[in-house]
Order: C-alpha cells, then sequence, then structure tokens
C-alpha cells in the first residue's frame, strides 16, 4: 500500500493532511478551511469546496459521488478515483488489497450514515 493513498479515520494523518501531501491544498489554505470548519460547522471537503480552495475537480466529483450515493454504501468502506467506484468492502484492509494494483491514488474512506439517521429494525 502507497503512503500517498489517501485515506480517512485510519492511520495517522487526517484528511487535511493528505490533501496538502497531494497537493490538493497548501498549508496556509488548510489552516483556513480549519478555521472557517471550527466557525461554522460542517464537513471538511463541503468547506473546502464552499471556500473555492484547492483544486476542486477531483475533490468535487469525489465528495458529489459520495453524497449521492451515501444511502447505499453507508458504514462500509469505498475506493473512488473522481467520481469512478474502485472497491467496496468491510473493511478499509479489503479496499486496499482490491486497489493494489490500481495505477493512480485513489480515495479510501468509510462512507458515514447521514447524522440524524434512525434505526428502524428491533
Amino acid at each position: 500500500m502507497s503512503t500517498a493513498t489517501r485515506h480517512k479515520r485510519i492511520g495517522t494523518k487526517r484528511t487535511g493532511e493528505i490533501l496538502v501531501d497531494r497537493g490538493v491544498l497548501s498549508e496556509a489554505e488548510l489552516e483556513q478551511a480549519l478555521a472557517h470548519q471550527k466557525k461554522s460547522g460542517g464537513r471538511l471537503g463541503q468547506v473546502i469546496t464552499e471556500l473555492g480552495l484547492g483544486s476542486p475537480s477531483e475533490t468535487e466529483r469525489e465528495l458529489a459521488w459520495i453524497s449521492a450515493n451515501r444511502h447505499l454504501y453507508a458504514n462500509r468502506w469505498i475506493a473512488l478515483h473522481g467520481d469512478t467506484l474502485l472497491a467496496v468492502g468491510d473493511t478499509a484492509r479489503e479496499v486496499y488489497r482490491a486497489t493494489a494494483g490500481y495505477p493512480g491514488v485513489p480515495l479510501v474512506i468509510q462512507v458515514e450514515p447521514l447524522e440524524g439517521t434512525n434505526f428502524a429494525g428491533w
């Protein structure tokens, strides 16, 4: 697994650090986005897009794909590159293994369910 692989909530790097490492954001842009996020709340990717920071094309496509498909993949791990789904699994390890030969650097993330989603079962 490449150290350049983007991920969320695994390892020691946070999403913002990974975006800086990949050259999507500068350190100053990340600090600006984090300050705005602290005041307004919301997800970092959403704040970055709202502020028009970084190179939004790939990030925007990934965020849009996650928003549109969150209900299908909630609590599952996925690998995306832009708006292309590369792998789905129950664990990060499973998804990393499935994308091991991929020539690009995919976003590997656990899809969080919508806030306030209630369990309706027994």
